[in-house]
């Protein structure tokens, strides 16, 4: 922009705490064995839960 450029390493938030912080449950899921039983405890809370899934995307991110 106007003759610069600039660039920012992009990371993620901490979604589990940025749930929490508006009331929900949440948690992250470490493998993939992990899934099923954190669904069940999921689905058995009265309210809302963010699982946060971890996936690793190397770049680059456009085709």
């Amino acid at each position: 922009m106007f003759g610069r450029w600039g660039e920012v390493d992009l990371a993620n938030p901490d979604f589990p705490a940025l749930a929490r912080a508006f009331g929900a449950e949440a948690g992250p899921v470490d493998t993939l064995d992990a899934l099923p039983r954190a669904l069940e405890r999921a689905l058995g809370q009265p309210g809302p839960t963010v699982l946060e899934l971890r996936l690793v995307i190397d770049p680059p991110w456009e085709v």
